[in-house]
């Protein structure tokens, strides 16, 4: 039995400028951390007593006779990836719902690549030489061609290296390479950013893909998105000298900058949220993800939040406690 456990993420800035059709003949670059909300997954070779030889249990739970006829694209093509034979128990656990915008689907990725490479043809636990650091850069990158080359997503290449890596990162892309570079700061830095940022589900599942889909063959045309390109520096300098106010402001140009990309990116709904929040003490703010709904990140003094959460309230909003971590996708079973 091998156990992954891999973060989720929040994208703070720079968000757009991940898609290949922006940086391929270019840069891109954000500005992103993980928190400590997991996407856990138990694989284990299934014994040869039953009469199913795979079993999938996620949302729904699958019982099929062959790779093939697995449902869930991301466990049957990666198994048939990495050329597995036939016979999985997989297990998965999300500590946040899916389709919201925290990466979701990119960590279920990372993760169950991270059980594959660690697992032999009988599902036993495989250790191999591989410094830490090269393993991430090959973990995020196969993440990166499975996601987009082998399932055609039609998503970024940001929440596959986030959720590799793990903390508070400046990653920037080019057409050939990426690179991930810790932002260090603080600890006293690191709590005040913390303390004032608010994470809240407005509810709403949407599929990231199909909101991209109305803007992506447009993105290398958009002005806009040289601006947004800029403001994970910006963000790091305003983090680094405590400017809560500022990093609050910068978060609300982006959304008005993400908003112009398409129509599907907000609705009145998430616009009403959002108003509501500015006229009881928020800095700014934006949806996290592709937009449509699913979490919104907040930024405001602590003094303003618990106004703030009563304010949320009456719109049925969930508030999420959390806290940034900095291990990314891990096997926390066996330990090695």
């Amino acid at each position: 039995m091998i156990i992954s456990r891999t973060p989720y993420r929040i994208s703070l800035l720079g968000g757009g400028t991940d898609y290949p059709t922006w940086f391929e003949h270019g840069t891109g670059s954000v500005l992103s951390f993980t928190i400590n909300k997991y996407c856990t997954i138990l694989a284990r070779r299934l014994p040869p007593f039953f009469e199913h030889k795979n079993v999938v249990t996620y949302r729904e739970r699958e019982y099929t006779q062959t790779i093939d006829e697995i449902s869930h694209p991301a466990v049957r093509e990666i198994l048939k990836y990495y050329a597995k034979p036939n016979g999985w128990e997989i297990i998965h656990s999300g500590d946040l719902p899916a389709r919201s915008g925290m990466g979701s689907s990119s960590a279920f990725i990372v993760g169950f690549t991270n059980i594959m490479y660690h697992a032999d043809g009988d599902g036993n636990f495989l250790n191999f030489a591989m410094g830490d650091g090269l393993f991430k850069k090959v973990l995020a990158l196969e993440a990166i061609h499975i996601e987009r080359d082998i399932l055609k997503e039609r998503v970024g290449c940001q929440d596959q290296i986030a959720t590799t890596y793990g903390g508070l990162n400046f990653i920037e892309f080019n057409e050939f390479e990426f690179t991930v570079d810790p932002v260090l700061i603080p600890m006293g830095i690191l709590r005040k950013l913390q303390n004032h940022l608010i994470l809240c589900y407005t509810k709403g599942e949407r599929v990231a893909s199909e909101i991209v889909e109305t803007y992506i063959d447009k993105l290398k045309e958009m002005e806009e998105l040289k601006r947004l390109e800029s403001f994970p520096q910006e963000g790091i300098k305003l983090i680094g000298n405590g400017d809560m106010v500022g990093l609050g402001l910068l978060l609300h140009e982006s959304w008005g900058i993400k908003k112009k990309l398409s129509p599907f990116v907000t609705n009145p709904t998430i616009d009403a949220i959002y108003d509501a929040a500015l006229v009881n003490g928020a800095y700014g703010g934006k949806l996290l993800g592709a937009g449509g709904g699913g979490f919104m990140l907040l930024c405001a003094s602590p003094s303003n939040h618990r106004g703030l959460f009563e304010t949320l309230k009456s719109f049925d909003i969930i508030p999420v406690p959390f806290e940034i971590e900095f291990g990314g996708s891990r096997i926390i079973f066996p330990r090695n």
